[in-house]
C-alpha cells in the first residue's frame, strides 16, 4: 500500500472516529447545560436574602419553610465555600471528549494537507517522465 491509500485511510478513520463521538458530546453537552442551569437557579434562590437576618425574618414570617432556611443559613455560614460558576462532572467529561474530538479533527486536517502534497509530488513526477 503506498503512502496516498496510507493517508486516504486514516482521514476515513478520523472521519468515523468524529462521527461516532457527535452523538456522545452532544448528549454530554446538553447535560452539562443543564446541570450549570440548575446550579444557577439555586445559586440566585440562595442569594434572594441579601444577609441572614432577613432569611430568618422571611422564615419567621412564614414566607419560606424551613429546609430553605437551612439552606440559605448554610450558605451563609459556607459563602466562601460555594462556587457561583462550579464546574459539573457532566462539564469536565463533556471539555475531556471535545478536547479529543478536537485533536483527532486537527489531525485530520493535517493528513488532508499531507495527502494534497503527495499527490501534488505523484502529479510533478508523472509530467517529468511524460517529458522523457
Amino acid at each position: 500500500m503506498n503512502i496516498i491509500d496510507e493517508l486516504e485511510k486514516s482521514i476515513k478513520a478520523n472521519r468515523l472516529v468524529m462521527r461516532k463521538l457527535n452523538a456522545p458530546l452532544k448528549t454530554l453537552e446538553q447535560r452539562a447545560e443543564r446541570q450549570k442551569q440548575k446550579h444557577k437557579e439555586r445559586f440566585e434562590k440562595l442569594t434572594e436574602f441579601s444577609n441572614l437576618e432577613e432569611a430568618r425574618t422571611a422564615y419567621g414570617m412564614g414566607w419560606i419553610s424551613r429546609k430553605r432556611f437551612e439552606e440559605v443559613q448554610d450558605y451563609f455560614e459556607h459563602e466562601d465555600d460555594f462556587n457561583e460558576s462550579e464546574i459539573s462532572a457532566e462539564e469536565v467529561a463533556y471539555n475531556i471528549l471535545f478536547d479529543f474530538y478536537k485533536k483527532i479533527s486537527t489531525q485530520e486536517l493535517h493528513l488532508g494537507l499531507d495527502l494534497i502534497a503527495e499527490r501534488k509530488k505523484g502529479g510533478e513526477k508523472r509530467e517529468r517522465l511524460d517529458r522523457r
